[in-house]
């Protein structure tokens, strides 16, 4: 029947273990002495097989593919040998025999060109030779000797089912490595060949298992310290530590009960640890788990663990194999890493979006160590004129500064100095890769990143606003200049000005002063005349008189009122219109007009003028409602132009608005002298009054229906 083993099993013999191999069924034997005999032969030594030729028969279906490229006529490198072969009869065992053939097929091995020689000895056939475990011991304790000499490894095997209890327990004493799941280990119960053939064999065993006994004793006192040493540091420990069996949560610590969101260790302990771990950590925590089963140590790893309120934790968490009381443990150690992925995640968020910024500023940012460029960004990369980063990157800083401020006072708060300073916003220059200067806003900041002393250096480009700054002091010398001139021709002007007025005083008023005697007395003295048309022409004479001297005096009160000092006082113009009213009713008691004026209307200007602003507007009013049927006369204040503004309004004539802008021309006129009397400055000196106050004037009208003058005081 075809034995199921693995021929690749490493059984980690070395040259000259010897191995005693116990099995209770064909299939044992097959899994360690397939991969020994297979393993000798890949590593080209020839293997000896010692037995009965039907107990090998049943491994050969297994070895036949491996040997079938490898056996020649003349040579084999699995060689068996019988019980006739070695010299063994039925109740004789000589064990010198035996190793007299182990040294003669080293030879031959040697000289066939094997590398050295392995032995698979099948030991039933001892059980016809020997009558008792006396024989057995001193072959096995001889064969021990003589392997560990020549370097020869073997695997003595007995069948469980045929050998008794003692040959057994003397098979043992006499192995140094024995098979236990296939695997060799270290024999607890090795006699040394020299204490078993020995005379005083018995009491030097006697001896070894009292210490044995004593070793296992101290073995199980320090097991127990260490026990109780692990319960008092897993209690004491901050972090998290679980004992797992077989993926079942055994016991644990305070923290971990915590960790987990639970109360007590009783909600926990015999729960899966696979139904506390979310999903996307499942699967590597059960490859873990299956590696501390095969006892390999896992180091930390992330684990997002759910807690029993729904939420989750993320932790990193270590396991490694662990043995107390005989019994095999995964043990578990985990770190809540929860805030600290969380401030990972927010640093590198803020680091992103601080590069982003960084990266897509206009301005300059650069960072530098000892005076050296570590970091800049494309806009500093572009305003030095670098080609990349590279070219600037561990270059000094103030070799970017022209010379003048590299040493000195000049160079002191610039941000290239390697201090803890924080540099305010200063102007400084900065040069170009090709030597180029700009000029810039800058301020230095210094920082500390990774336990380095750095420095962060913001600057601005304001080259074009010291070159606008230049051009701008330039121009107001132009206009300084230009303002000295104007002002000088209208000084000038106004010297003229005020001879002007003073000729038109004195060189204007006297001749019409006497035309107007003379026609008045030429009046008197034609009184009794009874021509008509002379009377007529004489009072044509005198009415042009009276005109040409009011237009003079019109003349010369708006030249005053570009002279005339200003007061500022609060002024009653509530007041003032009612004055100007009444005056006009007593002047003209042949008029029927309404006038509304609103109560407590104030404002700030000078007095003086403020009155004949008033005057001129209800004036003007009180002339082009002369036609009108019921006429009214307004005076009050209202929201215009975004601001307060004061108005006098009447049911006039009113006008075309396609003419408004004449208003405020002197001697511009929008009616004939005939219909309406007047010299045509009024309204000029409203305006320049109004203007001298830093407000505004302007009209509105439908002509026709009446008239609305708006002004506004500073």
């Amino acid at each position: 029947m075809r034995q199921e083993c693995s021929i690749n099993a490493d059984l980690g013999l070395r040259s000259g273990d010897h191995v005693c191999c116990l099995y209770e069924n064909e299939q044992q034997r097959a899994e360690v002495i397939i991969p020994f005999i297979s393993q000798g032969i890949a590593a080209g030594e020839r293997v000896l097989f010692l037995g009965e030729p039907g107990s090998m028969a049943a491994l050969r279906e297994e070895l036949d593919p491996l040997l079938a490229g490898m056996r020649t006529a003349t040579n084999d490198p699995l060689v068996v040998i019988s019980r006739d072969r070695m010299g063994i009869s039925r109740k004789h065992f000589e064990p010198e025999m035996v190793l007299d053939l182990l040294d003669r097929e080293i030879r031959r091995a040697a000289s066939a060109g094997y590398n050295s020689l392995r032995v698979a000895s099948e030991m039933s056939w001892i059980l016809e030779a020997v009558s008792s475990v006396t024989p057995l011991i001193e072959y096995e304790s001889r064969l021990d000797e003589f392997l560990q000499v020549n370097q020869v490894s073997t695997i003595c095997q007995y069948d469980r089912r045929r050998f008794d209890a003692d040959l057994i327990m003397g098979a043992l004493h006499c192995h140094p490595l024995v098979m236990v799941d296939n695997e060799a280990m270290r024999n607890v119960y090795y006699v040394p060949s020299e204490e078993l053939l020995s005379p005083k064999r018995t009491e030097l065993m006697i001896e070894r298992s009292l210490d044995s006994l004593r070793t296992i004793r101290r073995a199980e006192l320090i097991q127990k310290d260490n026990e109780a040493r692990y319960r008092e540091l897993v209690a004491m420990s901050p972090n998290a530590v679980m004992l797992v069996k077989d993926g079942v949560i055994a016991s644990l610590n305070r923290p971990a009960t915590k960790l987990f969101g639970a109360e007590s260790d009783e909600e926990l302990t015999g729960r899966s640890l696979a139904d506390l771990v979310e999903a996307d950590s499942l699967g590597d925590t059960q490859q873990c788990f299956r590696l501390v089963e095969e006892g390999q140590v896992i180091p930390p790893r992330e684990m997002v663990v759910r807690r029993l309120d729904g939420g989750s934790v993320i932790t990193e968490s270590a396991a490694m194999p662990l043995e107390l009381g005989g019994v095999h443990y995964a043990l578990v150690v985990s770190t809540d890493v929860t805030l600290e992925r969380r401030m990972a995640e927010e640093l590198r968020n803020s680091e992103s979006r601080f590069r982003a910024v960084v990266e897509l500023a206009p301005s300059m940012v650069m960072i530098h160590q000892d005076g050296c460029f570590t970091y800049l960004n494309p806009a500093a990369v572009e305003k030095f004129g670098a080609g990349s980063l590279d070219e600037l990157i561990g270059a000094p800083f103030r070799a970017r500064l022209p010379a003048e401020y590299r040493d000195g006072a000049l160079g002191e708060g610039d941000g290239s100095a390697p201090d803890e300073r924080v540099t305010a916003v200063i102007e400084q220059r900065l040069l170009r890769l090709d030597g180029l200067p700009f000029d810039v806003e800058l301020a230095a900041i210094p920082l500390r990143f990774g336990g380095q002393r750095l420095k962060l250096v913001v600057a601005h480009d304001i080259t074009e606003r010291k070159r606008a700054e230049k051009e701008v002091r330039r121009l107001n010398e132009e206009l300084e200049r230009l303002v000295a001139v104007r002002t000088v021709e209208y000084e000038r002007t106004d010297r003229e000005l005020v001879d002007f007025c003073y000729a038109i005083s004195h060189e204007l008023r006297a001749p019409v002063a006497r035309l107007q005697g003379f026609s008045e007395a030429l009046r008197e003295e034609c009184a009794d005349c009874k021509e008509e048309l002379s009377k007529f022409f004489m009072e044509r004479i005198e009415v042009a008189s009276l005109q040409l001297q009011k237009v003079i005096e019109s003349i010369l009160t708006l030249s005053r009122l570009s002279r005339v000092e200003l007061k500022n006082e609060e002024v009653n113009l509530s007041g003032v219109a009612r004055q100007i009213a009444a005056t006009l009713l007593d002047v003209h008691p042949e008029r029927r007009v309404e006038f509304v004026i609103a109560p407590d209307v104030f404002a700030m200007g000078d007095p003086l003028l403020l009155s004949i602003c008033l005057e001129n507007l209800l004036v003007n009013a009180h002339k082009y409602t002369l036609r009108a049927g019921n006429a009214r006369i307004e005076f009050g204040i209202g929201w215009q132009r975004g601001g307060v503004a004061h108005y006098v309004r009447d049911n006039g004539v009113g006008f075309d608005m396609a003419y408004a802008d004449q208003l405020f021309v002197p001697f511009q006129r929008l009616h004939r002298q005939e219909e309406y009397a007047g010299t045509g400055i009024g309204l000029a000196i409203v305006q320049r009054i109004v203007e001298r106050h830093g407000g505004s004037v302007w009209a509105e009208a439908i002509e026709g229906e009446g008239a609305t003058f708006w002004f506004t005081l500073r």
